[in-house]
């Protein structure tokens, strides 16, 4: 059942919270924005530039403000924290990547910890700071929700959707394909249930004469290296993840109930990472564990392992 209430609270507006609340007012993703940020003269201007956008859009009515209206928000974006510039992660050789940002962004968590309390126990919060599997796990335990979900590795599967469809001279809707795990640099490309245009990705290649090592070599290589080619130029990542969130935010107050990569609690292994996952009214529904060769599943394993390594690292920041 579709929400009645489609207001967001989006807390940060760096430059993915604003990618993200442009993203939301030029697609119409909700009804309601409502902006916390610390630079309290910023998010002032933010609202009345997207408000003199939303005059050409069916968009949300934007207000800013302290925690005192989020109770009023089944759906709370945290783009708050130090990106991968400031925060000294774009070596394209550290294997730790995003999660170097780990004691950088949880005092920023626990500060926001602190300014919800209980107000948001009836919200779906979707933790989009880097590196977000491990800080949904510390949110999680902070601070009472609905739910806690990482943004995960939907913005990877566009990527890996976009680089597909350009070696097959394709629009990327023609394109199935997912990343699985963390959104970092253990993810794992799940190449056997990449489909092109309903033709599996092997066969594809197979029918265009393209040599398979090569192919694989060469998407993988620019979906593993986008994030950094765009910090190189533009300073942050910030307008796909932007878009991947508004989209995940349509998703939840349509109750679309349709399968994406987002990264929820998974039981077993007591962390947050990306499974294929069923989202709707309620947040993830249903997680479909795919079917997996044997090179993938070593893949999450070993991605699983280093959010766990890293989860260890987040509590052992906790206060």
């Amino acid at each position: 059942m579709a929400h009645t209430s489609q207001k967001v609270t989006i807390i940060g507006l760096g430059a993915v919270g604003r990618a993200t609340a442009a993203a939301m007012v030029h697609r119409g993703s909700c009804q309601g924005l409502h902006l916390i940020d610390i630079q309290t003269d910023l998010i002032q201007s933010l609202a009345i530039d997207l408000t003199h956008a939303a005059a050409l859009e069916k968009a949300p009515q934007v207000s800013v403000g302290a925690y005192d209206k989020i109770h009023e928000s089944p759906l709370i974006i945290i783009d708050a924290g130090v990106n991968e510039l400031d925060g000294g992660a774009t070596d394209r050789k550290d294997p730790q990547g995003r999660l170097r940002l780990i004691d950088s962004n949880i005092p920023v968590m626990d500060a926001i910890a602190k300014e919800i309390q209980n107000k948001a126990q009836d919200a779906i919060i979707i933790v989009a700071t880097n590196p977000p599997d491990p800080l949904a796990d510390y949110v999680r335990a902070n601070i009472p929700a609905k739910q806690v979900l990482s943004s995960g590795t939907f913005l990877d599967s566009m990527r890996l959707k976009v680089e597909v469809a350009r070696v097959f001279n394709l629009p990327p809707t023609q394109i199935d394909a997912m990343v699985l795990g963390e959104h970092g640099t253990s993810s794992v490309i799940h190449w056997s249930g990449i489909s092109v245009n309903g033709v599996a990705f092997i066969e594809a290649v197979k029918a265009q004469g393209f040599d398979l090592t090569e192919t694989k070599t060469t998407i993988e290589q620019r979906v593993r290296g986008a994030n950094l080619d765009i910090i190189q130029g533009l300073k942050a990542s910030q307008y796909g993840v932007g878009a991947a969130v508004a989209r995940l935010t349509e998703i939840i107050f349509n109750d679309e109930q349709i399968t994406v990569p987002v990264g929820s609690l998974h039981e077993q292994d007591g962390i947050s990472y990306s499974l294929p996952s069923v989202l709707g009214a309620g947040g993830v529904l249903n997680v479909a564990p795919p079917s997996l060769d044997e090179a993938e599943k070593a893949g999450l394993d070993n991605s699983v392992n280093a959010l766990k390594k890293a989860r260890e690292r987040v509590m052992s920041l906790t206060k």
